[in-house]
């Protein structure tokens, strides 16, 4: 033989060439088909041509491949002959972990399902789903640097990670010196979060516990974390006393000092 031809269905005859893959000819469209192959030789003086027909039926099946919770890419979609092995392959987004391969629908079962990266023999028109977990946010419990009564105070306490990237911040509750404290226009005793800053004009001393929860705002995972801010008391004013050179003559005399909490002081 000088040459083959191939034909999809013994309708049209095309001639074949060697190296070229045509599967995607035979693929072109679910269901089945007969794929048939004959011999062409140039000396049709000696040799009957074309050659009686070679055939092989085949079906064709479609496989899906989808994107499910946390899942950034998927590969392996596309229409395959009965018994192909298929490639599939999946990618778990930023702050999720690879899960697993479920079959949605059809009778094809990946090799694997427990591997992001498997194969899957095609016996049936299927469609596969791969899935991820989000992953458990990571924030700890904090002590912020001490602050003082009734002075400005503006703390950044440490975020949460290991999510997508992107949180929320929110108040549980308040406690200072143990006792509840309740938000006032969103102030705890002067003070209010704003992201990851605890900041304001504190209105009482003592130890406050802000019970934080952080929520990733794709996943909607979140995490509860305590954060620890000491509100000391101010620096009381030492009082002044003015020099006074007085003789005691059993009359009540006035002697004036500043600073501290003002006010007069009677001697007799």
């Amino acid at each position: 033989a000088t040459g083959y031809q191939i034909s999809i269905d013994g309708s049209t005859w095309t001639n074949a060439t060697s190296g070229v893959d045509y599967n995607s000819t035979i693929t072109a469209s679910t269901g089945s088909r007969t794929v048939y192959v004959r011999a062409v030789n140039s000396d049709t003086t000696n040799y009957s041509t074309p050659s009686s027909n070679a055939s092989k039926a085949v079906t064709v099946y479609q496989l899906t491949v989808n994107k499910g919770t946390g899942i950034s890419s998927v590969s392996g979609t596309g229409k395959y002959i009965s018994g192909r092995s298929v490639s599939i392959n999946a990618t778990a987004s930023t702050g999720y972990t690879w899960s697993k391969w479920t079959v949605s629908s059809g009778g094809s079962t990946p090799a694997d399902v427990s591997k992001a990266s498997t194969t899957v023999t095609v016996g049936a028109t299927t469609t596969l789903t791969a899935t991820a977990t989000a992953n458990a946010l990571t924030f700890s419990a904090q002590t912020l640097t001490a602050g003082t009564y009734n002075t400005a105070y503006s703390k950044t306490f440490t975020g949460a990670s290991n999510g997508t990237g992107t949180y929320t911040y929110t108040v549980n509750s308040v406690t200072c010196g143990g006792t509840a404290v309740k938000a006032s226009s969103g102030k705890y005793n002067g003070l209010s979060l704003s992201g990851t800053t605890i900041s304001g004009t504190p209105t009482k001393a003592g130890t406050y516990v802000f019970s934080i929860r952080a929520k990733d705002s794709n996943s909607g995972v979140t995490k509860d974390a305590n954060i620890t801010i000491v509100i000391n008391k101010a620096a009381s004013t030492n009082p002044t006393l003015k020099s006074v050179t007085a003789t005691y003559d059993g009359n009540p005399h006035t002697v004036t000092v500043s600073g501290g909490s003002g006010g007069t002081i009677k001697y007799r």
